[in-house]
């Protein structure tokens, strides 16, 4: 059995957090997948109740606070690794698991980004790190390796506030983080973290997605923006991180400066119809969700993907891809709806037959990764490949692939 700490599964290591180390975990309460950042709890102060208590209250300021680009803390406990060979005494926090790969990744992978995208995502960089601040916190270590730009290229911040800036010397000594490009010079030279060096922070940050320096002339306005953000006085950056929002160019003519063309060319002639086909199916919703998808969507066909993956019934998402289909002028979108509609979802002696044979490997969350699978897929062959992607890797057996590939509704007949 995988070990378990509290309520938590723990599933499989998703590398090194801020402090500690962070897993994919799974809560048999809650029945969610959650990012799980554990912590030996130092034996000279697991009798410290005061101890504690103290490190519990701070870290209970962002328990429960819903911001857009932080990831959600869910709880924050402690306890002993079950299933270990030795028992471990640790302090957990348990967080919202989003996808999407670290902002680093994809700097490493794909060089710079535009700057309407710099620009964008830099401002809800600050838009999170305001929350923090108004909550008497600072982020004091922010790196992109601990910035998540999620499957709609959106950026979330991943352990916010776990980097306690001194409060906590064990816990400072369990930071696995070496930040030293993007810690301000007063930081460097021993001072505590504040406001003003978070900002510093982002301004690297943002000089970095632009591609660093010399890639900056054609743009003076944010070269100087940079300048000041990134000022060796704390006294000349920006005051706080929304007068550095006011000071950004808008996502709009920041593509104006680099681009001639709409982005991604959709234009409203498309756009509209497919908006208001949406709208029919999510309700309300409509509008941030279509934002969202928009900013991600490399054309057409990619936005209707991913408005598509928001619309959980089956039979509305068969009618939202008619429509669009008809919109673009696809010649196979009565087919493709027939399909949707009418071929999916899976019958419901499928859902316990699959449900029943991944408990044997997965234990209790099972129900939860059909159940997932199944309300987002658009085919039988989509449910299959989202299912296999969720199960941990070290589940995914030989026997298990070929009885998932394998297996259909057709088999329910014979069971």
């Amino acid at each position: 059995m995988p070990p378990q700490l509290g309520p938590y599964v723990v599933l499989e290591p998703c590398g090194p957090g801020r402090v500690g180390t962070a897993y994919r975990a799974f809560d048999v309460k809650a029945e969610q997948l959650v990012r799980l950042t554990v912590l030996e709890w130092p034996i000279d102060h697991a009798a410290s109740e005061a101890a504690w208590q103290s490190l519990e209250e701070w870290l209970s300021l962002r328990v429960g606070r819903v911001h857009a680009h932080l990831g959600a803390i869910y709880a924050i406990g402690r306890g002993d690794f079950e299933g270990r060979a030795a028992p471990v005494h640790s302090v957990y926090v348990a967080a919202q698991w989003i996808k999407g790969e670290t902002l680093q990744a994809r700097l490493n992978r794909e060089g710079a980004v535009e700057l309407a995208v710099a620009t964008a995502w830099t401002a809800q960089i600050l838009s999170a790190l305001d929350h923090l601040h108004r909550l008497g916190m600072v982020e004091a270590a922010l790196d992109p390796r601990h910035i998540l730009v999620t499957d709609i290229r959106e950026i979330c911040l991943l352990e916010a506030g776990l980097v306690t800036d001194g409060r906590f010397p064990w816990l400072e000594e369990a930071r696995r983080t070496d930040t030293v490009p993007y810690r301000a010079p007063e930081c460097v030279a021993g001072g505590r973290a504040t406001i003003c060096s978070d900002l510093y922070a982002t301004g690297i940050l943002l000089r970095r997605m632009l591609g660093g320096t010399a890639s900056l002339a054609a743009v003076p306005a944010i070269d100087a923006l940079i300048a000041r953000a990134t000022a060796a006085e704390p006294l000349e950056r920006f005051a706080s991180a929304s007068e550095f929002i006011q000071a950004l160019p808008s996502p709009i003519s920041s593509a104006s400066a680099t681009a001639s063309t709409p982005p991604r060319g959709i234009s409203n002639e498309l756009l509209d119809p497919i908006e208001a086909a949406f709208a029919e199916a999510v309700g309300p919703m409509a509008g941030v969700l279509a934002r969202a998808a928009l900013a991600a969507a490399q054309d057409a066909d990619h936005l209707t993907r991913l408005l598509s993956g928001h619309i959980q019934d089956p039979v509305a998402r068969g009618r939202f891809a008619a429509a669009a289909a008809r919109v673009l002028g696809h010649p196979s979108a009565p087919a493709t709806a027939s399909a949707a509609a009418g071929a999916w979802p899976l019958t419901q002696p499928t859902v316990v037959r699959l449900t029943a044979r991944l408990a044997e490997d997965v234990g209790p969350m099972a129900r939860w990764l059909v159940e997932r699978a199944a309300a987002s897929a658009t085919s039988r062959a989509d449910f299959t490949r989202r299912l296999i992607d969720a199960i941990p890797e070290a589940k995914r057996t030989t026997a298990l692939r070929a009885q998932l590939l394998g297996g259909g509704d057709a088999e329910d007949g014979g069971r």
